[in-house]
């Protein structure tokens, strides 16, 4: 899902500003699916890891972390973890 929105979002810079230059999809993919499952898993750092052996790009781990972080934060202010929601089923 977080990898769909991130194709879209370049889609819709690249056609806005009428551009091919704006945006790597591959990149945009990778930086969308890490910032869906942090902000749903709340984990950060150690799927900030796991992310870059999947990619084994090391360019891309400062701004996948900056990307989680921001999402984790968002996730905070809406609603609970997946995690935490299982444990109070529990």
């Amino acid at each position: 899902m977080g990898g769909g929105m991130g194709h879209l979002y370049t889609l819709a810079f690249r056609s806005i500003f009428n551009s091919e230059t704006i945006g790597n999809r591959s990149v945009a993919v990778i930086i969308g699916a890490a910032s869906m499952l942090s902000s749903y898993t709340r984990m950060t750092y150690s799927l900030g890891v796991i992310m870059m052996e999947t990619t084994q790009s090391l360019n891309l781990f400062i701004p996948i972390l900056l990307t989680m972080i921001v999402s984790y934060g968002i996730g905070y202010l809406f609603n609970s973890s997946v995690y935490l929601r299982a444990l109070r089923f529990k």
